[in-house]
């Protein structure tokens, strides 16, 4: 008997664990040159949709990374974060943390930008009629608001060379109490180091 419980308690167990598993996806790596400044954009976008936790006003975050290849001069790179919180969050600080291989690289934003956001989902329920058919019935309206924050930071030598040799890597906010952490994947973070070889 225990046999049998033992497969629908491990299914149980990895349907729990697996959103948490799944820190965080590449969305797209695109390439273009922009003729009006004479300089080649490369851009890579990070998603992390399961970052919500029941301790923190955190809810999930994209962060887009831009790698300049000027036609003179040096390589610079930019970060563009967008973050979800609840409503309630605190304020956030003004300094992202980068943290490789248990090394912490603190990166002052700036620029900032809140803005507070409305959600309206529709609420249905399938209702039976009398012919056993289903018809699905609106039975109200749910609205949620949040607040996105952008931040736009630079990344310099120091931090783009811990980035290609770490073999761990999270971002870290701080909005007080709360602490937000973005967990970059290996898989994630083997892309972003083919990124930063692109040409």
């Amino acid at each position: 008997m225990k046999k049998y419980l033992l497969l629908p308690l491990i299914s149980v167990a990895i349907a729990l664990l697996l959103p948490r598993c799944a820190t965080s996806n590449i969305d797209f790596v695109t390439s273009r040159y922009d003729q009006a400044k004479k300089e080649k954009r490369i851009r890579l976008r990070i998603t992390f949709p399961y970052v919500r936790d029941r301790y923190t006003t955190f809810h999930s975050a994209k962060k887009d990374i831009l790698k300049i290849i000027p036609f003179s001069g040096e390589t610079r790179y930019q970060v563009f974060d967008l973050l979800k919180v609840s409503i309630n969050s605190y304020p956030l600080s003004d300094t992202v943390f980068l943290i490789a291989d248990n090394r912490t690289y603190p990166i002052k934003v700036y620029h900032r930008k809140t803005e507070l956001l409305h959600h309206t989902q529709t609420q249905k329920q399938q209702i039976m009629k009398a012919d056993s058919t289903t018809v699905s019935v609106i039975t109200g309206m749910k609205e949620t608001e949040y607040k996105s924050i952008q931040l736009q930071y630079t990344l310099n030598r120091q931090e783009i060379k811990a980035l290609q040799n770490a073999t761990s890597v999270s971002f870290q906010y701080y909005a007080n109490p709360d602490i937000y952490k973005l967990n970059l994947s290996h898989h994630v973070l083997n892309k972003l180091k083919k990124f930063f070889a692109m040409q």
